[in-house]
């Protein structure tokens, strides 16, 4: 499960991103902020994933995606991941929860 804010690059993560990524949550959030984070994810998968994530974001919308992440150890693992975009206080920059 993670939730960001706005623009801020950091999430809360549980136990399971390090189980899947190797990364533990203080690591994804120093190591793999997110412009890094778009770049591991799988070259083949990359613009329909960011495409999908900007339309739904664009409408404050739930999404569903499955693409290929690259973990610490450089292999790739699939990725099944749910979430709502949501609107903050101002109503204009969104956070998101996913999973």
């Amino acid at each position: 499960m993670r939730h960001f804010t706005g623009q801020k690059t950091e999430g809360t993560w549980t136990a399971t991103v390090e189980g899947i990524s190797g990364f533990n949550g203080g690591e994804f959030n120093r190591e793999v902020s997110s412009d890094i984070r778009e770049g591991m994810i799988h070259p083949d998968d990359r613009v329909r994933v960011f495409e999908k994530f900007e339309a739904v974001e664009a409408v404050r919308g739930k999404f569903q995606e499955e693409y290929r992440f690259r973990c610490k150890s450089g292999e790739y693992v699939y990725l099944a991941d749910d979430g709502i975009y949501l609107p903050d206080e101002d109503k204009k920059t969104p956070g998101c929860l996913a999973s």
